[in-house]
């Protein structure tokens, strides 16, 4: 996980990452109506971790087939399973934070920056298990743009019932429907324990099937790129 932060810092992702945060805080804070805060604020929460860390984790992922990476590990004691939780995890740990710094610098420091972090997180590795995934599949980056284009319309259904725009039900099997509904209900300063636990939980379960599907997908694809390298 250290060499995975090293290796994104060196691209330059948590810079990225934290200018995000300083222009979106100046945003809410400065040009958006306190009364639509409720509904941007989860819809950002959720981008950045989101949408964003699929492409960062598959970026990270390029950059390693670049520099042949899989070949030095294939040298190495290390397992398939060890690699794709270290980049996963890894890769999740700048969003998270980010993020929790755009709640904290819009709503202030209180108990909800605490209860923020574990959807952050969660959202984030699942977002991360899905570059991971499509980046294993897609050999080249401009096929990896076209081939992420449905899962991310698909993760993004959630929000025509946050907005208003459809009935909820047919959206709770997308694992952004609970990160919004926590993440609204904490904008709006409304917290419910039983949703917020029974969300975190739901959200736990979402992130370990996507870290499986994220391993079985690299493992049953990397002795291949190994002998194409």
């Amino acid at each position: 996980m250290r060499l995975v932060i090293t290796v994104q810092w060196r691209a330059k992702f948590p810079h990225v990452y934290f200018g995000l945060t300083i222009f979106a805080v100046f945003v809410f804070r400065t040009l958006i109506p306190s009364d639509l805060v409720g509904l941007a604020l989860p819809a950002f929460l959720f981008g950045e971790p989101g949408s964003l860390g699929i492409f960062m984790v598959a970026a990270q992922r390029y950059l390693e087939k670049g520099e042949q990476t899989v070949v030095a590990l294939a040298v190495t004691p290390l397992r398939s399973g060890e690699y794709v939780t270290a980049l996963i995890a890894g890769s999740a740990i700048v969003p998270t934070v980010a993020t929790t710094l755009i709640q904290a610098g819009v709503q202030g420091f209180d108990q909800r920056v605490l209860l923020v972090v574990p959807p952050l997180f969660l959202i984030a590795v699942i977002s991360g298990s899905i570059g991971l995934m499509l980046s294993t599949v897609f050999q080249d980056f401009t096929r990896f743009i076209i081939g992420s284009i449905p899962p991310i319309a698909v993760y993004s259904l959630p929000f025509l019932p946050f907005f208003g725009l459809a009935p909820a039900w047919p959206f709770k099997w997308i694992p952004s429907d609970a990160a919004l509904m926590v993440f609204g209900m904490l904008s709006r300063n409304e917290l419910d324990v039983a949703t917020y636990f029974g969300s975190v939980m739901l959200l736990t379960l979402f992130a370990a099937f996507a870290w499986w599907a994220a391993l079985a997908t690299y493992a049953a694809r990397v002795q291949r790129q190994i002998e194409f390298a």
